[in-house]
C-alpha cells in the first residue's frame, strides 16, 4: 500500500512529499502498468531518479505535481473547447 510510510507532516503539502516509491508503486498511483511507467521514463515525460542498486525510484511530491498539472491542463482545455461552442 502506498501510505503505510507515511507520516502527517507528508501529507501537509503533499507536492513536497519526499518519499520515493518503485516502479510499482508509481504505477498503481498513477493507475498505469509498470511498463508505462518505464516507457515514460524513458522519453522524459515522467521524474525519475536511479538509486545506487540501478533501481528507479520516483518520488511521491513530482508525481502528485505531475498529476495535478496533467489534471490543470484538461481543465483548461475542457474551458477553451467551451468557449468555441
Amino acid at each position: 500500500m502506498l501510505d503505510d510510510n507515511h507520516t502527517d507532516d507528508n501529507y501537509n503539502d503533499p507536492e513536497h512529499d519526499d518519499r520515493v516509491w518503485s516502479v510499482r508503486q508509481a504505477a498503481e498511483f498513477l493507475s498505469r502498468s509498470p511498463r508505462t511507467v518505464r516507457r515514460w521514463r524513458q522519453q522524459g515525460r515522467i521524474p525519475c531518479v536511479v538509486d545506487p542498486g540501478g533501481h528507479l525510484r520516483f518520488r511521491a511530491g513530482s508525481l502528485r505535481k505531475m498529476v495535478r498539472e496533467a489534471e490543470e491542463m484538461r481543465e483548461e482545455a475542457k474551458k477553451e473547447a467551451k468557449k468555441k461552442k
